[in-house]
């Protein structure tokens, strides 16, 4: 006697559960200055805003030197480099020209 192939139904899952948003990984790149609490290259995961609120009233360029964990390197060079933002940003908080 021959056996019938018996065919096997897999149900998929149309919908899936909602991925929890991956915290935003952030880093500063600018000169360490402990009297402000900066250290540099150090990463902030979530809303560094709340961290750097203080920083930000005297210095408001410091944001420029927050960057996303992936430009980090590009944010660096920018440091010292004359003329960019991150540059001046820097000088500003060392109490430079900026």
């Amino acid at each position: 006697m021959a056996k019938q192939d018996e065919e096997m139904t897999v149900e998929v899952p149309t919908t899936f559960p909602p991925k929890e948003p991956m915290a935003l990984q952030v880093m500063y790149v600018g000169p360490s200055v402990p009297r402000l609490g900066l250290v540099q290259n150090r990463v902030y995961i979530g809303a560094a805003d709340e961290v750097f609120a203080p920083i930000k009233e005297k210095y408001p360029l410091v944001m420029q030197l927050v960057v996303p964990v992936e430009d980090s390197m590009r944010a660096r060079a920018d440091v010292n480099t004359p003329g960019t933002v991150c540059y001046m940003a820097a000088q500003q908080i060392m109490g430079g020209e900026a």
